[in-house]
């Protein structure tokens, strides 16, 4: 489990827009 991998899932709850970051990296 990465750093970002985790960032993905609060990002879902957080924004969406950071989630597309988030699958980008």
């Amino acid at each position: 489990m990465s750093l970002p991998h985790r960032n993905c899932a609060i990002c879902k709850l957080w924004l969406i827009l950071k989630c597309a970051l988030c699958a980008g990296h």
